[in-house]
């Protein structure tokens, strides 16, 4: 629970009231505002923060317009047990660590840009946390290398939690080590910490509405999990590259307690274009996932389409002894398979097709060419995907694109399961059919039907005249011309 100031604080305005940051920071107040003015700022050693509840913001809400840099590569911002700190609307670069948040400590990143960052040495994450909770929103990762440890990652926890909305890891590098592979993830590493006397502390990573293209690592490029349990929902990993598991990998964590189960869930996502390549010994296995012993894995309502291995395990790897529990997800062009009969794949619910069978609204995207980010994996009508779901193993209201689960389209055949008489079915794959007005009288859901719903609908527009009851001309007057309209349509119902 993160603390709450009951005062509202001051603004202190670099370089107007003090003229560096750590100057202002050595005089704010639990409560106060570290405000940066446009411009570009150099911190030699490092920001000491004082206190509990300070927040350090670019002026503008542009964190292209405020930049701090660590000119000898520092650790810019070393939290320490502290609680509610923000960080938001800025700019990091060129540190070896952003933020360091350990034991107890509470920060919340916004709207922050961290790129060209190198952490070389552990801590070896750009953020990095032991035992405390972060929360990073509507923040972008890119162009970071890290060359540091094996479990590196744009962020890694350890212990603790870790909440991530509505961000990007874009271009980030776990630097391969030249001498044997062992760099796990470059966008996001949860793992494990062995904290006596209660043993072992696992990592709790939630991951929302966030994009993961073209990382590169050795073991899972977009999120490597390593003894922590993992949570995604509604995110989209494309072109990544790792040497097992393209986009994810999962595994348990050494600990002297014995081993961490690694565990990791994934809902209502995106998957294309993801490589397994070979690489110093390691197989090419999981173009977009794969999960070894100890580790596991469960995918739900999910779409892998064009991602490849070099070995096996087009879109997963998984064995008997770990397997992929995967339900009402769609496979498509993965090579060199497309999972199915894989071991350690178990399919509930699930298709596997090539993608004009499917029916994606543009499986190639505009560049023309498919497993890449502009891929367009949502279903076009007469999709067999469409209402095919299983109810039961649905997780989640919204599909990837945030739009409603659980809709149905009058002109499918229910072909799903696990819903009762004249309850809606849920689509295969990430992306659920929205069906569209069928006529100018369709006005409320479910589309694809004209019923008593859409005069409902009408009525309360047409008494306020309101325009989009406007139906025909003369434009900007609803009259009795557009009420006619309107029944008209109505008796007719959908062609």
């Amino acid at each position: 629970m993160f603390g709450v100031v009951d005062s509202l604080g001051t603004d202190i305005i670099v370089p107007d009231d003090q003229p560096t940051v750590q100057d202002a920071l050595n005089v704010a107040q639990p409560g106060d505002t570290v405000v940066l003015s446009t411009g570009s700022y150099g911190v030699f050693f490092g920001l000491s923060i004082p206190s509990d509840d300070i927040t350090i913001r670019g002026a503008t809400g542009n964190p292209l317009d405020v930049s701090i840099g660590c000119d000898l590569g520092a650790t810019l911002i070393d939290v320490n047990g502290l609680r509610g700190i923000v960080v938001e609307d800025l700019t990091i670069s060129t540190c070896r660590t952003a933020v360091r948040a350990v034991t107890g400590a509470e920060i919340t990143l916004r709207n922050v840009i961290f790129t060209q960052n190198d952490p070389i040495s552990n801590p070896s994450s750009v953020v990095f946390s032991i035992l405390a909770d972060v929360i990073v929103e509507d923040s972008l990762f890119a162009l970071n290398e890290m060359s540091g440890s094996s479990l590196t990652g744009a962020i890694g926890a350890f212990g603790g939690s870790l909440e991530v909305r509505r961000s990007t890891f874009f271009l980030n590098t776990a630097i391969p080590d030249p001498t044997a592979p062992s760099r796990f993830g470059a966008g996001i590493v949860a793992g494990a910490i062995f904290d006596p006397p209660g043993g072992a502390d696992r990592s709790e990573v939630l991951v929302e509405d966030s994009a993961f293209f073209s990382n590169e690592a050795d073991f899972g490029a977009a999120i490597a999990v390593v003894g922590g349990n993992v949570s995604v929902d509604r995110c989209r990993f494309s072109e990544n590259v790792a040497s097992y598991g393209g986009a994810v990998f999962v595994r348990d964590a050494s600990t002297p307690d014995g081993p961490v189960p690694g565990t990791l869930s994934i809902s209502n996502s995106v998957m294309n274009g993801n490589r397994a390549t070979l690489f110093q010994g390691l197989n090419g296995l999981g173009g977009a996932a794969a999960v070894v012993p100890g580790g596991e894995l469960s995918i739900v309502n999910t779409t892998f389409a064009g991602n490849s291995a070099a070995t096996s395990g087009g879109a997963i790897h998984a064995t008997a002894s770990s397997p992929a529990l995967v339900a009402n997800t769609l496979f498509s062009a993965n090579t060199p398979d497309d999972n199915a009969g894989v071991p350690g794949v178990m399919l509930a619910s699930s298709l596997s097709a090539p993608p004009l069978e499917i029916r994606f609204t543009d499986f190639e995207g505009a560049d023309g060419t498919p497993g890449t980010a502009d891929d367009d994996l949502s279903l076009a009508p007469g999709s067999p995907a469409i209402d095919a779901g299983d109810n039961e193993l649905a997780t989640g209201l919204f599909d990837r694109a945030g739009q409603p689960r659980f809709v149905d389209d009058p002109g499918t055949e229910d072909t799903g399961s696990g819903a009762g008489p004249g309850d809606p079915i849920v689509d295969l794959g990430a992306l659920e059919f929205q069906a569209t007005p069928c006529t100018l009288a369709d006005l409320a859901p479910p589309f694809g039907i004209v019923d008593l719903d859409d005069v409902d609908a009408f009525i309360p527009l047409f008494i306020i005249a309101d325009s989009s009851v406007d139906f025909v001309p003369p434009a900007g007057i609803v009259d009795l011309d557009d009420l006619d309209a309107f029944i008209s349509a109505f008796l007719a119902g959908c062609p």
